[in-house]
């Protein structure tokens, strides 16, 4: 009878706890410092933790805390309200948002004038800028582009514009292109005067005797000399004949400049008419002329002449009585001029045989002092090759003293003399060299220009211009400009034309490498990863003006084709030459992922990498429910449950600010808060002294929370999978002999136990469990940071046992 009232009391129990055991949820301490009774977390718009804050203090007791200043960041309210918890650490949450700072870009010139208006904008603390600089003809800006990230105060930069330097030239050449005189050239900013005289070449004529204006870019002019004009010289030649033929005197000759007017009386030929008394005009070419004389006609011959004879002052005025006298033909005469005081006949005697009619004149001139001798000199022209050898015949000529002389030089086909003509005074013999030069064909001359641009067709570097000989062969290497490529590293051909050629930078290609960098975990279905990559790069730096975005896939393979799961952009990464980065990608494994292959694939350009990692699915475990059993399983022994841990991950990023690199290190630091507490149904349990004490048996409740310290901007995952070990199975790792827990309003917790009261989230102590302290162990798992995968372990609270469900329900008989 006694043993069938012990099995009804122990059903009635067993049916209590399972109907009234319900869920109870607390907020529980973390893995704070001992005795912590209240802890404070700063959290930002997104939930992320900026700080934690922890107190002490007399249970109950509340106290106003004023919000703690954080960097960046405004409270949503000046103060807290905090109260220190009686059986745990009270939890409180403070709402921080990002400050707005203004952001100000003065463009300036050198001497401080404004040359740009100035950008202002508004942004977020942390928020990363990439602004621009406007183009400004003929000015150079400090920075192409300001780049940074927006700290806790307003930011102003300003970015100084130089004015470039130019150059005029001025380039000398005759008609065909050669050189006629050595350059001018003048550097300065745009608007500096500049003037420069054309030098002065013999025998020519610059088209611009001063060239002059103010700079306004790379500038060539070029002054053209052209030969002064000469005039050309004819031969005029009469030739005299009979109309019957031969010559009927000498010829005349004579050598004028072309324009010249000529007239030349014809010689009288007795018995003869020519057919022009005078022959004239104006000498524009090499003229010939031919004068015919025709014989008179025969006339009847008269038997008698008269001989008349004037007798004339040269000044003037008849000096004597005419003498007239009639002879017959044939007879000669002899008749005296008159003597006239002071003066003297030009003709002393007219005499001579009649046979025609004759008038003569003589002339008296007024007597004069005896004139001097006059003087004669020669001038002698020699005709020489300059390379020796005589040219053209010599010249010689005498002329009386004080004579004007010009004498063209002879034409010489194939050369040119040094003096088109000789001229000047005859005061002295004189002897004139002309020298004959060979005429020289000239190669003509090209000029090869190259203009080196940026891609958005503003100046990169001065433009490079030479004058060269046809046929040169020529080889120009471009300039190097920091972080830009030119298209055509070297200019070469050889010259047939002038030339012109554009060589264009562009922002240099990163050159960068991929490795993977995030440890060799695998992933775990439903939950989200970072993905790492080691950036190795080459020989030169690489800014954000580069653009470096780096792009992420992951994928699978299903029957041969790629099926892409996640993609990214890493934007503008940056790093110095011959330096390692760090890049990451934050993504969700899908849970149908599952015992699949995922592959990481990052590609920038041509280059791509890859890894591969098998997507394992989250492990499930529970326990089985106590069935009050009251002897304790054979072999079982206690075991200490550990130590807790605090888990740190490190890793650093490179930034770019101001025109420098920074390698910005960040820090993640965790630990796991584990709280375990007696089910409210567990009628028994007693809070003494900051500790619970309870009978086995009964249900207890978990509350496991990950505590965080982080550098701002840090990336990571939270912890996203929980196991409880548990010491009556001596803390194994065996599946159904630990707990996988579920998180529940950021803490993780048991599953529902259904064969509780309204499947309330806690285990049930097996009766067995021996007295003293029953302690509860934690792994927290997948906190993914860009160093790789962490896990934590945590250690719960020890609650006492004492006694068993039984010393509550036993019934005596």
């Amino acid at each position: 009878m006694r043993t069938k009232k012990i099995l009804w009391v122990f059903l009635s129990v067993l049916m209590i706890v399972s109907m009234f055991s319900m869920n109870v949820s607390a907020d529980l301490a973390q893995n704070t410092p001992d005795g912590a009774t209240a802890m404070l977390y700063c959290v930002d718009e997104n939930g992320n933790t900026l700080a934690t804050y922890y107190y002490w203090g007399t249970s109950w007791t509340s106290f106003t805390e004023t919000a703690p200043s954080i960097t960046g960041y405004t409270p949503e309210k000046s103060s807290i309200k905090i109260t220190h918890g009686l059986l745990f650490t009270k939890e409180y949450t403070l709402n921080y948002t990002k400050n707005s700072y203004k952001l100000t870009i003065y463009y300036q010139y050198a001497n401080g004038d404004t040359a740009a208006s100035t950008y202002t904008a508004t942004k977020k603390y942390g928020d990363s800028y990439s602004v621009s600089s406007p183009s400004i003809r003929g000015y150079t800006p400090s920075s192409y582009s300001v780049y940074g990230t927006i700290r806790a105060s307003d930011t102003t930069k300003t970015v100084t514009y130089t004015a470039k330097t130019y150059t005029v030239t001025v380039n000398y050449q005759y008609a065909n292109g050669k050189t006629a005189a050595a350059s001018q050239s003048k550097s300065g900013v745009n608007g500096t005067s500049y003037s420069f005289t054309s030098p002065t070449v013999s025998g020519y004529t610059p088209s611009q005797s001063m060239v002059s204006g103010t700079i306004n870019g790379n500038q060539t002019i070029t002054v053209t000399y052209t030969a002064n004009p000469v005039t050309p010289k004819y031969t005029l030649t009469i030739n005299y004949v009979y109309s019957t033929g031969g010559t009927a005197s000498t010829s005349y000759t004579s050598t004028m400049e072309s324009g010249s007017s000529y007239s030349v009386s014809s010689p009288t030929i007795s018995g003869y008419t020519a057919d022009k008394t005078t022959v004239s005009g104006t000498l524009t070419s090499n003229t010939t002329v031919t004068v015919t004389y025709t014989k008179n006609q025969a006339v009847e011959t008269p038997t008698t002449y008269t001989l008349t004879i004037y007798y004339k002052y040269d000044s003037g005025g008849t000096a004597s009585s005419t003498y007239s006298k009639t002879y017959e033909k044939g007879t000669y005469y002899n008749v005296t001029s008159p003597s006239i005081s002071g003066y003297t006949p030009d003709k002393s005697y007219v005499s001579g045989t009649l046979n025609a009619n004759r008038t003569v004149t003589v002339y008296y001139s007024a007597d004069e002092e005896e004139e001097p001798a006059i003087t004669y000199y020669t001038l002698t022209i020699y005709y020489r090759y300059a390379s020796g050898g005589t040219a053209a015949s010599t010249y010689s000529r005498s002329y009386s003293s004080g004579s004007y002389y010009s004498v063209s030089s002879p034409s010489v086909s194939g050369y040119s003399p040094d003096k088109y003509s000789v001229s000047g005074t005859l005061t002295s013999n004189k002897s004139v060299t002309v020298y004959y030069t060979e005429d020289i064909v000239e190669t003509p001359t090209y000029t090869l220009t190259i203009y080196y641009k940026y891609a958005d067709g503003t100046t990169a570097a001065s433009t490079y211009s030479k004058t060269m000989d046809k046929g040169s062969v020529f080889s120009v290497t471009s300039p190097i400009i920091e972080d830009y490529v030119a298209d055509k590293s070297v200019v070469s051909g050889t010259l047939s034309g002038n030339k012109s050629v554009t060589v264009t930078y562009s922002v240099r290609t990163p050159d960068v490498n991929f490795e993977e960098d995030g440890g060799s975990e695998n992933y775990t279905a439903g939950t989200t990863v970072i993905s790492s990559f080691a950036v190795k790069n080459g020989a030169y730096n690489i800014k954000p003006m580069m653009n470096c975005d780096i792009a992420f896939r992951a994928y699978y393979i299903e029957n041969g084709t790629q099926k892409t799961v996640a993609t990214d952009i890493w934007d503008n990464f940056v790093i110095p030459k011959n330096e390692e980065g760090l890049i990451y990608f934050m993504w969700d494994v899908p849970e149908s992922l599952a015992g699949k292959t995922v592959y990481c694939e990052i590609s920038y350009g041509s280059q791509t990498m890859s890894f591969s990692k098998t997507v394992k699915a989250k492990t499930e475990s529970q326990v089985p429910n106590t069935r009050y059993e009251t002897e304790k399983p054979s072999g079982f022994t206690s075991k200490n449950a550990g130590s807790a841990s605090r888990v740190s991950a490190e890793w650093e990023i490179w930034e770019y600010t101001d025109g420098s690199y920074e390698k910005v290190k960040y820090t993640l630091s965790i630990s796991a808060g584990v709280e375990i507490t007696p089910d409210s149904n567990s009628f028994s349990a007693v809070y003494e002294n900051g500790k619970w004490t309870m009978r086995s048996g009964y249900g207890y409740t978990i509350s496991v929370k990950m505590n965080v310290s982080a550098t701002s901007g840090a990336d990571y995952t939270k912890g996203q999978c929980a196991s409880a070990y548990l010491p009556e199975y001596e803390y194994s790792k065996t599946k159904n002999e630990y707990c996988t827990l579920e998180l529940v309003d950021g803490t993780f917790q048991f599953a529902p136990n259904t064969a509780s009261a309204e499947s309330a989230r806690i285990v049930f102590m097996p009766v067995w469990y021996p007295d003293g302290d029953y302690t509860v162990k934690v792994v927290i798992t997948n906190v993914w940071t860009p160093a790789g995968v962490i896990s934590v372990t945590g250690i719960s609270n020890a609650i006492t046992v004492s006694g068993t469900i039984f010393d509550d329900w036993f019934v005596g008989a």
